[in-house]
């Protein structure tokens, strides 16, 4: 790098050399901070930018994307506000199979009265 012969010319070589106007007049080997030194600074600061990096990145997967989701679904109003999920329903019943979809209608609806004390219950069965 840069005219060195050796990886000691390197490590030695000027890293900052600070050039202000109000300095005086600097020699050339006078450094403000060389290679060797600026090197385990250089490397920790990279250390805390992928450190911060990876922080930020599992905050806004665990908590802002869960919270903005949470809050889009409370403002809009979309059919899985009015749906529900049933899980682990036979694929089969063993006997009166063909009216399968009429009991299970016939099941939510008067699950849905008794819960209403009784008012008029509306399945749509489109799905």
């Amino acid at each position: 790098g840069a005219g060195c012969r050796s990886s000691e010319e390197v490590r030695n070589r000027c890293a900052l050399m600070l050039r202000l106007p109000f300095h005086r007049e600097r020699a050339p080997d006078d450094c403000d901070l060389r290679v060797v030194d600026a090197a385990p600074v250089l490397g920790l600061l990279d250390g805390l930018a992928a450190l911060t990096f990876v922080l930020f990145a599992a905050w806004f997967a665990q908590r802002w994307i869960p919270r903005m989701a949470r809050e889009n679904d409370d403002a809009n109003l979309t059919p899985a506000d009015y749906t529900i999920w049933v899980p682990h329903l036979p694929n089969r019943l063993s006997e009166e199979h063909e009216r399968y979809e009429q009991r299970l209608a016939a099941h939510f609806r008067a699950v849905l009265r008794a819960s209403r004390g009784g008012g008029e219950v509306v399945l749509d069965e489109r799905a």
